[in-house]
């Protein structure tokens, strides 16, 4: 093969020559993209005079040049997709903390009835307690033969009063343990949806992550410099999408602000 520029011998594979991939572009020259660059080169330059014919080459070129436009356009349709994503796992992020403010509420709930709980069932050991006094008091004034009806009439409505206390103690206990049962079921619901957003939202970081780390940005502004993503410096108006070292093969360098 030849150097699409100056025509010198090459590698099979390559496009330009060692010393055309690193020269700056000529003064008053609009930065191209390759396969633009590629197509121009191949149809001003001279053919090489060596076996194999034009038709060979410029069969190779094209192959080249599709894939190079295949690898751009795959690039950048994953990085669109990845900022989407982006944005998308920002909204549940908020959400979450939504779901986590609510969720705090129902666990002081939840401490609120165990306590409310606690207090109903020492109520209702005190209040049995007292039966059995009352019933074993009962038992001893049956033996006496003193034992005035009045008396035993008082006690039997004072253990019926204490009777009905019981019955709605016990009732409320009940009531509250159902729902302790629902707000944990809740609380149970609210942390599996917590840890699948959180491993999700740890995934896409990583693909951001490896975004970041081997993909640049060349802005079409003849600087000839690529950047990162975040760098101040890019405009993300008119740029070229590239991987760091096919960037730097092209001939371009590192911004001197986020150090490419």
């Amino acid at each position: 093969m030849n150097c699409v520029r100056c025509g010198k011998q090459i590698p099979d594979g390559e496009i330009f020559c060692e010393s055309c991939a690193s020269a700056p572009l000529p003064a008053g020259e609009k930065p191209v993209s390759s396969s633009a660059a590629s197509v121009s080169r191949t149809r001003t330059r001279k053919p090489a005079r060596r076996k194999g014919g034009r038709g060979g080459l410029i069969v190779t070129v094209i192959l080249l040049l599709l894939i190079t436009g295949a690898s751009l356009w795959y690039t950048y349709q994953m990085f669109q997709s990845v900022r989407h994503q982006q944005a998308t796992m920002r909204v549940q992020e908020a959400n979450l903390s939504e779901r986590e403010y609510a969720l705090s509420g129902q666990l002081e709930e939840n401490e609120r009835l165990e306590a409310a709980i606690a207090e109903a069932q020492q109520t209702e050991a005190s209040l049995r307690s007292q039966i059995a006094d009352l019933q074993a008091k009962l038992k001893g004034n049956e033996s006496s033969v003193n034992q005035s009806q009045y008396d035993l009439d008082a006690a039997l409505k004072r253990m019926e009063t204490m009777q009905t206390s019981l019955d709605t103690a016990t009732a409320a206990l009940t009531e509250l343990t159902e729902e302790k049962d629902k707000l944990q079921e809740s609380f149970d619901e609210l942390e599996k949806a917590y840890d699948a957003m959180k491993d999700k939202f740890e995934t896409q970081s990583e693909k951001l992550d490896w975004i970041d780390a081997y993909v640049v940005y060349v802005e079409n502004d003849g600087s000839n410099y690529y950047h990162t993503f975040e760098c101040s410096k890019f405009k993300r108006q008119s740029f070229w999408v590239y991987n760091r070292k096919l960037a730097e093969n092209k001939g371009y360098t590192a911004c001197p602000i986020c150090g490419g």
